[in-house]
């Protein structure tokens, strides 16, 4: 999709969005690297709670060691 596509049919993309709670990817220039992304606020939220988590050293040293232990390594 481009920009052109989204703006024609803007409503019923972001209808789409934030009901399934998928991630819309719009090429600028044609060109992937160069895009915006569209998600829902669900998804949004969800995104930051996790690296702000994962920015938590505590919560790290604890996600490490629950892997350790579901791996049998403790």
């Amino acid at each position: 999709m481009n920009i052109s596509v989204l703006r024609t049919n803007m409503k019923s993309y972001f209808e789409e969005v934030s009901a399934t709670d998928d991630i819309l990817i719009v090429p600028r220039n044609n060109n992937r690297d160069d895009a915006v992304i569209v998600l829902s606020v669900k998804t949004y939220h969800a995104l930051t709670e996790i690296a702000h988590l994962l920015l938590t050293c505590s919560y790290r040293k604890r996600l490490k060691c629950s892997i350790e232990q579901l791996r049998g390594e403790v």
